[in-house]
């Protein structure tokens, strides 16, 4: 119990000091009960296009369709207008000019049509990477889903039966040491299996809580 006790102890200054990093207080204290990060698995799947990582991708191909659509437009032909008017000696008279200029596209097999075809192979190595981007994501979530619904039922075994039967344990063998047909070191036995199990709830309803906090701080979306 003392060896548990202190690696309570560690994790207590570990976190303090994890949330003196996020926080600059140097002196964090915990107040409240632990605070509760409901799960919506079909929320958090339907939120992932809206995933940072995903948003990003599709900044990037946003991009490398308006390359694409840039270079396709080289192949086509362009004119400009211009007009100039000049002042000048009153021998001769004012000068105005007026000129039109047109691109012709010649060569594009060798020009304009390379760089539609490398602008269209980045635009689909971009959707390449939004698709790959997405399944890790979706199977990453589905992996963290598994261990919270695990922590959780572990969480209410405990709960629910783990330590309702170390109180009962207790019960018995104090009754019984009363009556004589135990000794003291069965009672102490008990009140550490008590203790043991209560520690044990306490665990498991931190990692649920850790868990919910994870899943949708990592999954979660801002509201649209």
């Amino acid at each position: 119990m003392q060896d548990r006790r202190s690696e309570l102890v560690s994790n207590v200054a570990r976190a303090r000091a994890t949330l003196t990093r996020w926080t600059g207080d140097p002196a964090p204290e915990i107040a409240g009960p632990i605070p509760e990060f409901p799960v919506d698995a079909a929320k958090l799947r339907a939120g992932l296009d809206h995933h940072p990582t995903i948003e990003m991708i599709d900044a990037q191909a946003d991009q490398a369709d308006a390359d694409v659509r840039v270079a396709d437009a080289g192949r086509r032909s362009d004119f400009g207008v211009n007009l100039a008017y000049q002042r000048r000696d009153p021998r001769f008279g004012d000068f105005i000019s007026a000129g039109v200029t047109v691109s012709l596209p010649f060569f594009t097999r060798n020009r304009q049509n390379a760089g539609i075809a490398a602008a269209q192979a980045s635009a689909g190595r971009v959707l390449a990477e939004r698709e790959a981007a997405r399944r890790t994501l979706a199977a990453d979530l589905d992996a963290d889903i598994a261990d919270h619904v695990m922590h959780h039922e572990q969480w209410m075994r405990a709960q629910g039966t783990l330590q309702p039967l170390a109180e009962q344990r207790v019960k018995l063998e104090t009754a019984s040491y009363g009556a004589g047909r135990a000794s003291l070191i069965d009672v102490a036995d008990a009140f550490a299996a008590l203790a043991d199990a209560t520690l044990t709830t306490v665990d498991r309803e931190a990692k649920v809580a850790a868990d919910g906090a994870g899943l949708n701080f990592t999954y979660g979306s801002a509201p649209r």
